[in-house]
């Protein structure tokens, strides 16, 4: 009896929250980004790297832009900015001080490409503009390296075009 009773109130607070969620949406409320959905895009890009870094943006960091979206069933994050040698390294010194990086190095546009296969379809649903720019990247004979992980599950990937100062930036989590 308590069961039945029990399952009765949960299907029920399910249904009304489906429902409310229907009537908000076909009343023009968007419901795309809030406390449980972060849609980077939609907001300032400083939000983004905040979270990627867990810092503030320090100052040598330019012309910051930021997509992707983090949620309770997983993370996928780009960003991509300009700066300089010494600050990314800054940077990466921060970031080791929360873990330890998992892979350095440098690579080339192979491997670059490849993961370009597998991501750039999920990128464009959040990019649809194509601001950040992310296919620049592929065109870099050599490109500095880094991955992080951490006790969250997420990976962050840096990528540096020493080139052109650019840093590009994905986190992935699940």
């Amino acid at each position: 009896m308590r069961l039945s009773r029990l399952l009765f109130l949960t299907l029920g607070m399910a249904g009304l929250l489906g429902l409310g969620g229907f009537v908000m949406r076909s009343c023009g409320a968007d419901l795309a980004d809030g406390p449980f959905r972060r849609r980077y895009g939609l907001r300032p890009p400083e939000q983004a790297f905040e979270f990627a870094f867990k810092q503030p943006v320090p100052p040598g960091v330019t012309h910051l832009r930021a997509t992707g979206e983090s949620w309770l069933a997983g993370t996928n994050v780009w960003l991509v900015f300009r700066t300089s040698d010494p600050v990314l390294e800054q940077l990466l010194e921060s970031a080791n001080t929360l873990i330890a990086p998992t892979r350095r190095g440098v690579q080339d546009n192979k491997e670059l490409r490849d993961f370009g296969e597998i991501w750039d379809s999920r990128l464009d649903e959040y990019d649809t503009t194509s601001r950040l720019n992310w296919r620049n990247l592929y065109q870099a004979r050599k490109v500095d390296t880094c991955v992080f992980g951490d006790h969250s599950s997420l990976e962050r990937t840096i990528w540096y075009v020493r080139e052109t100062g650019t840093a590009y930036v994905f986190v992935y989590g699940i």
